[in-house]
């Protein structure tokens, strides 16, 4: 009998390589090409639903924080700070402090790519996650 696949199985995570290395220099050109000697900084995230109990939490916290906070003028944070600041919530569990600064200075065009990776990853049905263990 097969055992249930656990959270803790690479299927249930995904990789995110980002366009910069450690130092936060683009580590490929604008083709897309890597730059000799740069070395893209990586980091793997568990799907939405493999995330521990006290992950979630945490993160739900940080959401609701988010939509509370204001700017320097007392005006609610634009969209595009608090797209900015959710990315970083959906990754600071995952990442040691030095990924999580780079992460911070990417651009919004960039971190959307990964909530979407991510979000994208999570919305695979069981199905799909057993078929793809399998090979």
């Amino acid at each position: 009998m097969k055992p249930i696949i656990g959270a803790n199985h690479r299927a249930a995570r995904m990789e995110i390589v980002l366009p910069v290395d450690a130092s936060g220099e683009y580590a490929f050109d604008e083709a897309g090409k890597p730059i000799r000697g740069r070395t893209p900084l990586s980091f793997t995230v568990p799907r939405f639903d493999c995330m521990s109990r006290d992950q979630f939490k945490q993160l739900n916290k940080e959401l609701a924080d988010i939509d509370s906070r204001v700017d320097d003028d007392g005006e609610p944070l634009s969209p595009q700070e608090r797209g900015i600041a959710t990315v970083v919530a959906m990754v600071r569990p995952f990442v040691d402090s030095e990924t999580l600064a780079v992460v911070e200075g990417l651009y919004l065009f960039e971190l959307e790519q990964i909530a979407e990776r991510i979000q994208d990853a999570s919305k695979i049905t069981l199905g799909e996650l057993l078929a793809s263990t399998s090979s």
